[in-house]
């Protein structure tokens, strides 16, 4: 997991003028503004209809939770443009000033997409672009 965590930390800081970074999902939850962006500088085709991707999540105000104060996310995930699954590879959360503050651990099971909801939009955003490449 280390590995991992570096190496997309290298990707972010090294990539970070090539990332084309293109905002997909925008909601209030609580009252809260949450923003979902796909580096699509990052879209890889996998095995199938599987398609690996960078995604970033921006909140307003900062997002608590184990105690944790964080304005944003970056999570590399998988969909499975067919099945209608995201898979989290990996999550690294970041403060105000957009320095690494942890990292989780996901589980590594693909999870179903709700039907019209934010990651539902990604997927169809993520699996249409991959297409056009």
């Amino acid at each position: 997991m280390r590995r991992l965590l570096c190496a997309i930390l290298l990707a972010s800081a090294s990539a970070a003028y090539a990332a084309d970074w293109q905002l997909v999902s925008e909601r209030l939850s609580a009252g809260n503004s949450v923003k979902d962006y796909v580096d699509t500088s990052t879209l890889r085709q996998g095995i199938q209809s599987k398609i690996r991707y960078m995604r970033m999540t921006k909140y307003a105000p900062p997002k608590q939770a184990g105690g944790l104060a964080y304005r944003a996310r970056r999570t590399q995930e998988t969909v499975d443009c067919i099945a209608r699954t995201v898979t989290l590879d990996a999550v690294v959360y970041f403060d105000d000033d957009g320095r690494p503050l942890g990292e989780l651990r996901p589980s590594s099971l693909p999870r179903p997409i709700v039907p019209k909801s934010s990651a539902d939009a990604i997927r169809q955003f993520v699996c249409q672009s991959a297409s056009q490449r």
